[in-house]
């Protein structure tokens, strides 16, 4: 603790702010892993990991399954972020969930173009609404 309490804090408040709802303890100094949630899988611990900004799916994928091995987890949650790296090896292993942050799924529906209209008005307010397909 020659260095204070502070600075072994350390995890990632952006990361953990995706968890918002959900009983979790933030991991302080692990690579593998963000958070473990408070319920358990099959009396194993939840891990949580959330892909970081310059990573690419298979790296995190990778950091958290040793995590898994070390802490004896029977699921795993990866939260993707990004698609950096997206045409790697088919992501699949044992145990693991891949999650698309809600950033991330807006940001597909853009492209895509996925709005039906760009605009439609409602009866009582007359406030413009947007509505994705």
């Amino acid at each position: 603790m020659k260095n204070g309490r502070e600075s072994y804090i350390n995890a990632d408040k952006d990361a953990l702010a995706l968890l918002k709802g959900i009983n979790f303890n933030p991991v302080q100094r692990n690579k593998g892993i963000d958070a473990i949630l408070v319920e358990t899988y099959e009396n194993s611990p939840v891990l949580v990991r959330v892909q970081k900004e310059n990573e690419t799916i298979a790296e995190a994928a990778a950091y958290l399954m040793k995590a898994k091995k070390t802490k004896k987890s029977k699921k795993v949650i990866l939260i993707q972020t990004n698609e950096i790296g997206l045409f790697d090896e088919d992501i699949s292993y044992d145990g693991m969930v891949i999650l698309q942050a809600p950033s991330l799924q807006i940001a597909k529906c853009l492209n895509k173009k996925e709005l039906t209209k760009p605009s439609t008005r409602t009866a009582k307010s007359g406030a413009a609404t947007h509505r994705l397909s």
